[in-house]
C-alpha cells in the first residue's frame, strides 16, 4: 500500500552550509522533532501524515543498524528484550535526563544528572569539551598521536563500554559502536566536545553512535521514548 503526504512544506538551501551536507552521500534532513522546533510555521512530515490519516498511532521508531525508519508503528523483531521507557523533559527536541555516565563503575560525567538530546542528526556522542577530554584520558591514557581521539585498533578491542544510566536503567555503549576504523590500524573515538554552548551547559547529545546500539521508539502521544538493544 502506497501513501503520500499532501501539501508538505520543505526548506531549500541555495548555499553551502559548511561540512554538514557538503560531500555527503545524502541530500537533506528529515525533521523528526516536535512541531515547536519547526521554522516559518511549517508542519513537519510526521504531523502531516497524522493529520491526513495516513498513520494512526503517534509513534515512530528508528533501527539505525539498517537505517530503518518506522512511522506510525513498531516492529518488535528489531530489538531484544523489553522496551524501557524514559520520559521527555522538553517537548521541543527529544530531550531526556541522564542520571550519570560511567566507565568501569567510575562516574566520568553527569555526576548530578544532566540533560541529553536523542538526535539522529549527529553521528557522534557529544558533551561538554572538558568532560569529553577527561573521558579520552580514561579511554586512551597514552596516545601515540597528539590527538587523543586516535587510538590503535588493537588497543581499542580491549576498551570498556561507556555506560549511560537513564531513568535508573543502564544503557552501555560498547567500543563496537563508539570506535570507528579510519585507516589500517588507526581507529577513532567517536566522542566530540562543544555542547557547553548549549543550555544547560552540561547537555549531552546521544547521536547515531548511541542509536545504533539501541532500537528507539519516539512516542509523541505520551511524551516519552523507549530503548532496547538492537538485534
Amino acid at each position: 500500500m502506497k501513501a503520500a503526504a499532501k501539501n508538505q512544506t520543505f526548506g531549500l538551501t541555495k548555499n553551502k552550509i559548511g561540512g554538514f551536507l557538503e560531500n555527503s552521500p545524502y541530500g537533506g534532513v528529515l525533521g523528526l522533532a516536535f512541531p515547536s522546533l519547526a521554522r516559518s510555521e511549517a508542519t513537519p512530515l510526521f504531523d502531516n501524515l497524522r493529520r491526513q490519516g495516513v498513520i494512526s498511532k503517534p509513534v515512530f521508531a528508528l533501527f539505525m543498524s539498517s537505517s530503518l525508519l518506522m512511522l506510525g508503528g513498531v516492529d518488535h523483531a528489531y530489538h531484544k528484550g523489553a522496551l524501557k521507557w524514559v520520559p521527555v523533559t522538553q517537548a521541543r527536541l527529544w530531550q531526556i535526563t541522564v542520571d550519570r555516565v560511567s566507565i568501569n563503575k567510575m562516574v566520568v560525567a553527569c555526576s548530578r544528572g544532566c540533560q541529553a538530546i536523542v538526535d539522529s542528526g549527529i553521528s557522534v556522542l557529544a558533551g561538554p569539551t572538558q568532560v569529553v577530554h577527561n573521558i579520552f584520558k580514561h579511554i586512551n591514557p597514552k596516545p601515540k598521536e597528539k590527538n587523543q581521539q586516535l587510538i590503535s585498533c588493537d588497543q581499542a578491542k580491549t576498551l570498556p563500554p561507556i555506560n549511560f544510566t537513564i531513568n535508573g536503567m543502564d544503557f552501555p555503549v560498547s567500543p563496537k559502536y563508539y570506535i570507528q576504523k579510519v585507516f589500517e590500524d588507526i581507529c577513532f573515538v567517536s566522542f566530540q566536545g562543544g555542547t557547553e554552548y548549549m543550555s544547560p551547559s552540561d547537555t549531552w547529545i546521544l547521536g547515531d553512535i548511541f542509536l545504533r546500539a539501541y532500537f528507539t521508539v519516539f512516542d509523541r502521544g505520551n511524551y516519552r521514548i523507549s530503548l532496547a538493544p538492537s538485534v
